[in-house]
Formats: C-alpha cells, sequence, structure tokens
C-alpha cells in the first residue's frame, strides 16, 4: 500500500514511501528501463537513532515509522522524509550512480510536524502545530539544512496561517496517522488470570462446604449418635 508518492520536477525520478516501512527511488536508466532502490528505513532510524554523534534523536512512540510524507529536491538530489508520530524530518541525499539513499541530516521540531514541502527557490518548508510559529523555513548552508531567521515571505505566510488557524487546525490537526494500518494486540492475560483466580476460589469454597456437616436447629453443626451410621451415595 503506497502512502505517498514524489515525482522529481525533471520527470527523472519516482519516489514511493509504502505500509512495510520502505522507500523506493526508480529511474529511467535506458529506453525502457527501469532501475531501482529500496530502503528499509525502519531498521534505518533504528540504526542512527544509538549512533553517538546523533544525539536527541526523537523516535516515534508506537516503535513503528510508516512514511507520511517524502518529498525530492533537484538542486542537489535531496529526499525529505516525515515518519509518522515523529517530530523530526530526515534528509537523504540520492546517489543515482550508486544506487543509494546516503543519510545526511536529521531536523528535530519542537511541536508536531503536519506536512512539508520543497519550493526550488526557498527551500524546505515544514508545517507543524504551532500557532504561534506554524512554520519553519530551512535552506541548506554550507552542506547543512538551518533554519532560515524571521524573513519577509515567511512572516506573511505565517500570518496568513495564523488568522486561518481554526480551519487549518481542525484539518490538518485531525488525527489520521497510521495506526490503522498494523494488527492491532491485546494483553488479555491480566483478565485470564483473574478470572482464573476467582474460578479457583469458587471451587475451593464448595470443597469447604461440601466437607462441613449441615447445621442443627440452633444453628449448631449436627451431632451425631453413637452408633448411627452414615450412608453416602
Amino acid at each position: 500500500m503506497l502512502l505517498d508518492v514524489a515525482v522529481s520536477p525533471d520527470d527523472r525520478f519516482i519516489l514511493t514511501a509504502d505500509r512495510d516501512e520502505k522507500i523506493r527511488v526508480s529511474w529511467a536508466a535506458a529506453p525502457h528501463s527501469i532501475e531501482s532502490f529500496c530502503l528499509g528505513h525502519t531498521e534505518f532510524v533504528s540504526r542512527i537513532s544509538v549512533v553517538p554523534t546523533q544525539p536527541g534523536l526523537l523516535l516515534s512512540s508506537s516503535g513503528r515509522f510508516a512514511a507520511s510524507r517524502i518529498a525530492f529536491w533537484c538542486q542537489e538530489n535531496c529526499v525529505a522524509l516525515l515518519c509518522d508520530g515523529t517530530p523530526v524530518v530526515y534528509i537523504f541525499q540520492l546517489d543515482a550512480r550508486r544506487q543509494q539513499l546516503v543519510y545526511r541530516q536529521q531536523l528535530a521540531l519542537q511541536h508536531q510536524v503536519w506536512d512539508m514541502a520543497f519550493e526550488e527557490t526557498q527551500g524546505l518548508w515544514v508545517l507543524q502545530d504551532c500557532q504561534e510559529a506554524p512554520l519553519v523555513l530551512y535552506r541548506p548552508v554550507d552542506g547543512q539544512w538551518q533554519s532560515v531567521p524571521e524573513s519577509a515571505v515567511l512572516k506573511k505566510v505565517s500570518g496568513v496561517l495564523r488568522g486561518n488557524w481554526a480551519m487549518l487546525e481542525g484539518s490538518a490537526g485531525a488525527d489520521a496517522n497510521f495506526s490503522s494500518l498494523y494488527k492491532a494486540t491485546f494483553d488479555n492475560m491480566t483478565s485470564y488470570l483473574k478470572k482464573k483466580e476467582e474460578r479457583l476460589q469458587q471451587q475451593l469454597e464448595k470443597k469447604q462446604r461440601r466437607r462441613s456437616p449441615p447445621p442443627g436447629p440452633n444453628g449448631q453443626a449436627k451431632k451425631m449418635r453413637p452408633g448411627e451410621a452414615t450412608l453416602s451415595c
């Protein structure tokens, strides 16, 4: 199941993200010939999370990394990846000659990310769940993507978003995660053990009642007379 698709502006590359948590890049290597490269981003994200040079990596609380958004920037063959429930944008660079997606950088944000998009003349726009600062603009500086200080275009677009925040929050802020794509798991062991304990307790009480003699007229246990036989079935 495809979750997102991106096409490079020059129509050379097609990028897809699917439910199996993989990024696939395809391009026309020759007439009537298509080559592709596949990256399992779940394993990748888990791997870089323990690298000492990447401190403060924020991961999805569910442990799943369905790609909710993927974008391509042809100026430097950059690929931006956004995982569902993770306030981090991962930056890759496509090396077509080696058929690899090379990890470059992670952009950690302070709020939940709703969407992102490249603009050829501006950089990477990131829309986040923050009315005071709904947009963050990133541009490459000396090989590293950095947030742009308040600029005229950023101020103008952010003002429009703040003016329509109620509508924006109701649509982009809706629960649109991909939890329904995964099998639900239930921990019924606690309930099972509780019912088992209650059942054993009931059986024990029944045994105790069978062993106890029936009460007499005054509420006391009835005593058997000497020589009285006990009949049992």
